[in-house]
């Protein structure tokens, strides 16, 4: 079985707080499937040379950009192809965050990636593994990211940013991040989408 990674580095993640979602569209013929979600935490983004930071910038070596990859949601998903994800994240928090422990430093002057999941079919046998860690129940499952937003520090309170697929970097129509952060405190996500298998499914790059 195939494992499909965004993230070129060997991480680890377990996820952290978690709501109901609904929908992979027609892949399981109606069966549910698992989805996770979690956050990669920019700490230092001004390390990058512009906003987004890049996949090289967030990884490279001794984490000059202050990454971290936290636990933020996790469910099953329906088959109408539609979801609802909503998590939250505490400043100052490491918990289950797998990559350096340095969390969640700053709610306010983090950039803040989203990372969607797929885990395939919910199996009775792995099923809490399939909505709570990384490449859970992979294998016998494939496993693959499936969609992601990111939110650069504006400072403003709330931000909302569009969906993309991993496979060509398409913005997901009708979907939306929204991120509303409390410094000193923390953020609260909500992130509406819509997965097609058809345009969702891709190949990983060798």
């Amino acid at each position: 079985m195939r494992r499909y990674n965004r993230f070129k580095k060997a991480i680890i993640v377990t996820i952290v707080g978690l709501s109901p979602a609904l929908g992979w569209a027609g892949d399981n013929q109606g069966h549910d499937t698992g989805f996770t979600v979690w956050g990669v935490f920019i700490n230092n983004p001004g390390y990058c040379a512009a906003a987004p930071c890049t996949e090289d910038e967030v990884f490279a070596a001794g984490n000059p950009a202050g990454t971290d990859v936290c636990f933020v949601t996790g469910g099953r998903v329906q088959a109408n192809g539609r979801a609802t994800f909503g998590g939250h994240f505490a400043e100052g928090s490491n918990f289950q965050c797998i990559y350096s422990q340095l969390g969640l430093v700053s709610a306010e002057d983090s950039e803040i990636h989203f990372v969607l999941q797929r885990h395939g079919k919910i199996r009775k046998d792995i099923r809490t593994d399939q909505v709570t860690e990384f490449l859970g129940g992979c294998p016998p499952s494939d496993c693959l990211d499936v969609h992601f937003a990111i939110h650069v520090a504006t400072g403003d309170h709330e931000t909302v940013s569009n969906v993309h697929r991993f496979k060509n970097g398409s913005m997901v129509k009708r979907a939306s991040s929204t991120l509303r952060r409390w410094p000193g405190d923390g953020f609260k996500v909500a992130i509406d989408t819509r997965f097609n298998k058809r345009k969702d499914h891709y190949v990983p790059a060798p």
